[in-house]
Parts: C-alpha cells; structure tokens; sequence
C-alpha cells in the first residue's frame, strides 16, 4: 500500500516536471545567451517608443489648439504645420510597427530583435524631414530678425548635410548584401556627423535669435518715468522672449547631444537608438510650441495701449512690417521723450 504522503510527493514532481517543460518552451535556450541583455535592447527601445507616443499625442493637442486660435494665418504657414504633423503621425507609425516586431514577433528569438528593419528604416528617414519644416520656420524668423544671408546659407547647408547622411544610412540599412554579410553598422563618423548637422544648426538658430534679441533690447531706450509705468512690463518682456527661445531652442541640442554620447559610449546597445526615436517628436512639439506661444506673448501688447491712452503727447509707430505676427497687423504707440521706440521685435516664439 502507498502511503498517502508519497502520493503527494509524486504528484508535486509531477506538476514541477510539466512546468519546467512548459517554461522551456516559452523561454528557449537562446534567452539564456548571457550575451543578450533585453534591458540594453528592448528596454531603452520601449522606453524611447512610449516617450515619442506620449510626445506625438501632445503634438496632436498643440496642433489642434493652433488651427482654433490662429485661423486667419498664411495658408503656407498652416500647410506647413499640416506636412509636420502628418510626417509625425508616420513616424509613430513606423515606431510602433517596429515596436511590436521587436516586442511580440521576435519574442524568444533574440537573434531576430534588430534596428535593421523597414519600419525602423522608414523612421529614420521620416526624422530630418521633420526637422528641417521645424528648422526651417526658425531659420526664417532669424533672417527676419538679423537679415544675414551668411547665417542662412549655413543653416540650409547643414540641415542639407542632415537629410543627406541618413539617406545615406538608410541606403545602407536596406542593402541586404550587406545585411547577409554581418556589416550591419553604418560608419559610426557618418552617423555622428549626421546627428552634430542636425543639432549645430539647432544651436546656430538659438544662439543667433538671442543675440540679435538683446541687441533690439539695448538699442530701444526707455525713460526713466516710463519704467515704473506699465510700460516697464513691456521692457521685460524681452528678457521672457529671450528665456523662452533658449528653453525651445536648447531643447533638440541636448536631444542630439545625448544621441551622440550614447551612440559613442554604448554603441553596441540599443540606448542611442531609445534617444534617436524621441528626437522627431521634440522637433514637432518645439515648432507647435513656438506658434501657439504668440497667444501669451500678445497679452503684453496691451501694455503698450494703455500707455498711450494716459500720455500727454504720442506718436504712433506702426509695427514693423517684416516683423509681422502672420495672423494681423499690430500698431504700438509708445512715447519715449519724444521719440518712439519699437518694443516687440520678432523672435523664435512669436
């Protein structure tokens, strides 16, 4: 007779037995690999995924509260925030196509969990494209601002040399020749030298807006009296203005710096690329961002006429053609001791 006790035994064995078997069937031997690390590969991939979905859904809200607010702007501008939020719906298309081939699809088989894919590829290309509508309404208020051909013709190159390299890249990535013959890495300095186009440009655009800022600020004298006016308000908003377009426009430099220094320092692993699948997303928020800005900055412009009303003797300035917000005309009538002085200029965010 079987003492009940080893029944039990036998049937605990039995029940550990089918669940080893079980596990091995979902988890093969290549998971065990100790030179697979899903928290270097997957694990920054869906992180990068879940920021650019999060980011393209904030796009989506700007990109409404644009056209509601700003229904009398130039239909290129509004053409322009169309092609940049439908380039941006493909690319977080493209992610999560990508996403559920690395997630579901090649779940248990690491060696089929790569970037080189055509919905990676397509993400890739899909980025500059975004950036250079992004880059490109920037480079437009800088000309304004500062009117140098020399700035503009170097912004054009190196956002031509972005576009150009990963084309390049890309070319790469598809080749299957090369795919079948382990070279699966594109030349890490044309890699670094795309990405550094991209974010010189970024920090030219900003660095260029201040300056010539501050210059409009040091050359628009008030008087003393109209410093503690309302006014001195309107006078401070250059240093808003200022502080708004380093935050925007530092924003894709240190995206594209942090790419560059993953890509350097942990190349082999998939971190580089969870920073490169954000990068677009930042482009089109920092755009979005930029045009719906002008609503706050135009509160101010009040200031300005509640001055005048309360001055003895004014003269009026109207608001310098080519500096133009798109949506309207905008005089300002300022009186500073008998000369008037044009107070809001045009920046990266109005």
């Amino acid at each position: 007779m079987v003492h009940p006790w080893r029944i039990a035994q036998l049937f605990i064995a039995s029940a550990q037995a089918n669940t080893l078997k079980g596990t091995m069937q979902i988890w093969p031997e290549e998971m065990a690999d100790p030179d697979f690390n899903s928290g270097l590969t997957i694990g920054p991939a869906l992180v990068g995924a879940m920021t650019a979905s999060f980011l393209f859904g904030c796009a989506v809200l700007q990109t409404y509260g644009y056209y509601r607010h700003f229904p009398s702007d130039p239909k290129v501008l509004k053409g322009l925030v169309a092609a940049l939020i439908l380039l941006t719906f493909g690319h977080i298309t493209c992610i999560m196509t990508w996403m559920w081939s690395l997630v579901v699809s090649s779940f248990g088989e690491p060696d089929e969990i790569t970037i080189f894919s055509r919905p990676r590829t397509a993400s890739v290309i899909l980025t500059p494209f975004i950036a250079i509508l992004s880059q490109s309404f920037f480079v437009f208020r800088l000309f304004r601002l500062s009117h140098s051909f020399s700035l503009l013709l170097l912004c054009a190159f190196l956002s031509v040399l972005n576009i150009a390299g990963t084309l390049v890249n890309a070319a790469k990535i598809l080749d299957h020749s090369l795919v079948s013959s382990g070279r699966l890495n594109a030349p890490s300095w044309l890699t670094v030298l795309t990405v550094a186009c991209g974010g010189a440009c970024d920090l030219i655009i900003t660095m260029g807006l201040v300056y010539n800022l501050r210059i409009q600020q040091s050359t628009s004298k008030l008087p003393q009296q109209a410093l503690s006016s309302q006014l001195y308000r309107t006078a401070n908003l250059f240093d808003k203005l200022t502080l708004w377009t380093i935050e925007t426009g530092l924003v894709t430099s240190i995206a594209t710096l942090l790419i560059i220094i993953f890509y350097c320092l942990m190349r082999h692993t998939f971190a580089w690329i969870g920073a490169f699948t954000v990068l677009a997303d930042v482009y089109a928020n920092t755009l979005l961002a930029a045009l719906n800005s002008r609503t706050a900055v135009r509160k101010h412009t009040f200031v300005l006429e509640n001055f005048r009303r309360n001055a003895p003797d004014t003269t009026q300035v109207p608001y310098p053609e080519d500096l133009l917000p798109p949506d309207g005309t905008l005089t300002a009538d300022v009186v500073v001791s008998g000369q008037a002085s044009s107070i809001l200029s045009s920046t990266k965010l109005v």
